[in-house]
């Protein structure tokens, strides 16, 4: 009866034994997966910030050539008057 014993005792010890194993290795997993996680996060708030970076460049680009593009309609404007003068002056002449 005590040789029963001392089975039902290793094999219980061994049981627990191997449900600690497995916890740890379940939590090694856990932590390097959390670890893969975080890095992933840290890249996506990088790449969050430089494309909102490049957004604002845009938007300041985009303030810049209608400004410019307002100052060559009128450049454009005075140009065709100057054009439209000398035109009549020249054929005045004749």
């Amino acid at each position: 009866m005590e040789f029963i014993n001392v089975i039902g005792a290793v094999s219980g010890i061994s049981a627990l034994a191997g449900m600690l194993w497995n916890l740890v290795k379940v939590g090694t997993w856990k932590g390097r997966l959390e670890e893969r996680l975080s890095g992933i996060m840290q890249r996506v708030d990088k790449t969050d910030k430089e494309t909102a970076s490049i957004m604002m460049m845009q938007n300041h680009q985009n303030i810049m050539l209608a400004k410019l593009e307002s100052k060559f309609d009128s450049f454009e404007s005075k140009l065709d008057l100057l054009l439209n003068c000398k035109r009549k002056v020249g054929k005045n002449e004749n």
